[in-house]
């Protein structure tokens, strides 16, 4: 057959084919590759996980008490930050901001008490005509180092 023919010559139907068998240094390698992948996909969900909060704060004598009711993922050491706006009948706008810290699992309430004093310009409203709760944040935190007693 020519060369520029572009027909390849049959190979003999009876031979073994041949086979590209790797080293078992690349295949241990390989599988260690894809653990390793595994775990980092397993440990991205684990840190990615999301908590969210519900917060609701009802008046009592001298302020107000506030419950946050976590749901999702366990944080071991969190704060819980939020905003409370009032308006009053005269017109009369307040705030107060408040943080709790502390372990946020699915279902266990953590309570935190306001006092009216705390609230801005609350010495001039006469009466509250409504209120909101806002900039609910979540954010885990170090824990805290105290010193060592002696």
């Amino acid at each position: 057959m020519p060369p520029d023919s572009g027909v390849h010559p049959i190979k003999d139907p009876t031979a073994k084919p041949k086979f590209l068998r790797p080293s078992r240094k690349a295949m241990w390698g390989g599988l260690a590759c894809l653990i390793t992948l595994c775990l980092v996909a397993l440990g991205f969900r684990a840190i990615t996980a999301e908590t969210t909060v519900a917060v609701s704060c009802t008046s009592i004598k001298g302020g107000y008490e506030c419950k946050v009711t976590p749901s999702g993922a366990r944080i071991v050491d969190s704060r819980v930050c939020w905003e409370i706006h009032d308006v009053c009948e005269n017109g009369v706008k307040s705030m107060v901001a408040k943080c709790v810290r502390g372990t946020l699992e699915s279902g266990q309430e953590m309570r935190s008490l306001i006092g009216s004093t705390e609230f801005s310009n609350h010495a001039t409203c006469d009466k509250l005509s409504a209120r909101a709760i806002e900039s609910v944040s979540v954010e885990a935190v170090r824990p805290l180092v105290t010193p060592q007693q002696k």
